[in-house]
């Protein structure tokens, strides 16, 4: 929820279309966390919220956009985003979740 109300403030603060694009550029490479489970976990992109698709259409459709020469405050948030991705144990994750789920019933 901080990511959103951060992406509010600093888009009605933008003056600019390219300030106002790297407030959406910002907030689509946010993560959501697990509120309940395990809240120091990352689940999904943002974007997969902003933008109407799977998260695998997401961070594929993300890693097309990394690659267009985009200016650099861009490809900083791109490769920032895209080292979180590369870092995260999913799997690691998906098994805390399932012994989580699994001790709760």
């Amino acid at each position: 929820m901080k990511y959103f109300k951060d992406f509010i403030k600093s888009y009605e603060q933008a003056r600019t279309p390219k300030d106002k694009m790297l407030a959406i550029d910002r907030v689509i490479h946010e993560f959501h966390y697990s509120l309940r489970e395990m809240p120091d976990q990352p689940t999904r992109a943002t974007g997969v919220n902003l933008i109407n698709g799977k998260l695998t259409d997401i961070i594929i459709f993300l890693d097309e956009l990394g690659g267009m020469g985009l200016p650099e405050e861009f490809c900083d948030n791109y490769k920032d985003w895209r080292g979180r991705q590369d870092s995260i144990c999913w799997e690691a994750i998906l098994r805390r979740k399932r012994e989580i789920k699994r001790k709760s019933v």
